[in-house]
């Protein structure tokens, strides 16, 4: 039979021996655990790397042709004043880029009607006919949409607004019509 000093002396041997087992456990899921992050951070690095060559790659045509215009352009300066050919020619070659880079010009026509979707009032217009109410009148500027149907820029444009006030015995904004004779 082994005495209690025995037994406490081989639980202790028993013990010590776990708690190295344990440390030198624990020591190599440290490590592990080192050289996952160290990877982690390689791969966010590399990966870092690669949307930015990505990015350069996809906008390099862009750039090609942003220079090929203001080549175009300086040529056009050493002349004489800019012709109605000039900016066509400039204004298509804009065009070809926006469509190169998946952009397209929003096309908005006076008559057309008003869409907040698409459209943003640059200012209004009054008119005597109810049919012309909330029609374009002109375009100040076109709206741009990706290839995708996303909008990329509204249309500024001026609209059409009816107005009441121009209707001979209508009253104007709720005032009662001056009577006739009498100044407006």
């Amino acid at each position: 039979m082994t005495s209690e000093p025995e037994h406490a002396a081989t639980d202790v041997e028993r013990l010590t021996g776990a708690l190295e087992a344990a440390e030198l456990r624990a020591g190599e899921l440290a490590f592990v655990a080192r050289k996952q992050t160290e990877m982690a951070d390689e791969l966010h690095a590399e990966n870092r790397r690669l949307r930015e060559g990505e990015v350069r790659e996809a906008v390099a045509p862009l750039v090609r042709g942003l220079a090929r215009l203001a080549d175009e352009v300086a040529h056009m300066r050493g002349g004489s004043a800019p012709t109605d050919d000039d900016l066509g020619h400039i204004e298509q070659r804009l065009s070809e880029l926006l469509h190169d880079a998946g952009v397209t010009i929003l096309r908005t026509n006076p008559g057309d009607a008003f869409d907040v979707h698409v459209h943003v009032a640059a200012g209004s217009v009054p008119t005597e006919d109810p049919l012309e109410d909330q029609t374009i009148v002109g375009v100040r500027r076109p709206g741009l949409i990706r290839d995708d149907g996303r909008l990329v820029r509204p249309a500024e444009v001026l609209v059409y607004r009816f107005d009441t006030r121009s209707i001979p015995g209508a009253p104007s904004d709720g005032a009662a019509a001056p009577e006739p004779g009498e100044p407006e």
